[in-house]
């Protein structure tokens, strides 16, 4: 398995949207599944790109799909401070939600 990102710092929800573009869901689906507003999914996509190196939108949904596919790895840990809050290996691909 190809690993394409490796020690990219995403908070818990960003991982959550990142896990539902994967899965196919546009924007308007993410805003409404995670109760919040289509500005905040957008941010959260920008900051996604970002820690990714995805220069444009549609790199960011490859490399969620191509994970969702289970064709690549990628390594996510999220730090707050010091504490280590999250950390997960996105090897296991989407899960049904």
């Amino acid at each position: 398995m190809n690993q394409i990102y490796t020690r990219a710092t995403l908070g818990q929800r960003e991982a959550e949207v990142f896990r539902l573009l994967g899965d196919g869901k546009t924007i308007s689906e993410i805003a409404a599944k995670l109760k919040i507003s289509l500005k905040t999914v957008n941010q959260y996509c920008a900051r996604l790109k970002k820690r990714l190196d995805a220069a444009k939108f549609n790199q960011l949904l490859r490399i969620a799909v191509l994970w969702c596919a289970g064709i690549s790895e990628i390594v996510v840990r999220g730090v707050r401070g010091n504490e280590e809050i999250y950390q997960e290996s996105f090897s296991d691909n989407c899960k049904p939600s």
